[in-house]
């Protein structure tokens, strides 16, 4: 007994000092960042990752790191190292970390700022890898990561091809001056918006849950600000059945887990014909089945919700 006692107290005391070697790391790549010694931290945190693999904190100060690089300089190649240590860090942790939030912000409004020109430059390789971890880390539903991934695939029902274009198209609903209508009109009148990260106001733009959020408000409908927290609200319909104002929610499945990553709002369901109004890559748009970015939506179709 008094063997096993010992035993337990070495191994508690291994635990505590590896777990203080590890605080101490920490401390000491937190204070060459903070120096703005990004050389040295990049070293010190490379360092410390091969000692502990399994710690989140020591990828993402290279990730921040090699962003304020790429601040100085506007290098790809310093956009796609934040990017790659980014994702090495969620993967590690998995789930989203506060710590550095601002400069998390600031990486994903850059890299969807520089992933087009990537695309008319020609270098595809850049792209391809960038729209990977946009996907990754923040699940950003892009329409390029499915022309520059097309090998994958979802079974999911979509409606019928239509006649509707991205131009507002002319629909008819069951209820004049419903509530519905009116949360649509005004959803029409932000078309063309640019998209932002975290976007919540309309003088600045909106992301996918803000767009929702913010036009169920305007009508004293107070729905949560996330498309996670958004898919846990309403009753669940089949897609056949939606009707426009049904949320519609985008992500992916994993490991038998589901991810809920985007919502969009049913613009008009008629004769098996889909068109749905959100706020995506190219901003505020109504897409269906003759959109370009129709087969990445349909392949991402998790299931609707009703909360009208």
């Amino acid at each position: 007994m008094t063997l096993l006692r010992n035993i337990l107290f070495v191994l508690l005391l291994s635990i505590s000092f590896a777990a203080f070697a590890q605080q101490k790391e920490a401390e000491h790549a937190n204070d060459l960042y903070l120096k703005g010694d990004y050389e040295k931290c990049l070293k010190k945190a490379a360092k410390a990752a091969e000692v502990y693999p399994n710690q989140y904190i020591f990828p993402l100060y290279a990730a921040v790191s090699h962003w304020q690089y790429y601040k100085l300089d506007k290098q790809t190649s310093n956009l796609l190292l934040a990017l790659q240590q980014l994702e090495l860090a969620v993967d590690i942790y998995g789930k989203k970390f506060s710590k550095f939030s601002a400069e998390q912000k600031q990486i994903h409004t850059a890299a969807l700022k520089i992933g087009p020109t990537l695309l008319k430059e020609g270098k595809k390789e850049d792209a391809k890898a960038l729209y990977g971890y946009l996907a990754t880390i923040y699940k950003d539903t892009t329409e390029e990561y499915t022309w520059l991934y097309p090998g994958s695939t979802s079974n999911v029902t979509v409606a019928k091809v239509g006649t509707l274009t991205n131009e507002a198209p002319a629909t008819t609903f069951t209820t004049q001056n419903s509530v519905v209508d009116q949360i649509l009109a005004v959803g029409r009148s932000f078309l063309g918006l640019p998209y932002r990260a975290a976007g919540i106001d309309p003088s600045t733009g909106f992301d996918c849950s803000g767009f929702v959020s913010y036009l169920f408000k305007q009508f004293n409908i107070i729905l949560p600000r996330s498309s996670a927290e958004l898919a846990k609200v309403g009753t669940t319909v089949p897609l056949a059945q939606t009707k426009p104002g049904d949320l519609l929610f985008y992500g992916y499945k994993k490991n038998g887990a589901v991810r809920t990553s985007h919502v969009a709002l049913v613009y008009s369901h008629k004769n098996g014909n889909l068109a749905f109004i959100h706020s995506s890559s190219r901003g505020v748009v109504i897409d269906d089945p003759s959109s370009s970015s129709w087969d990445y939506w349909e392949q991402r179709f998790l299931f609707a919700k009703r909360v009208l």
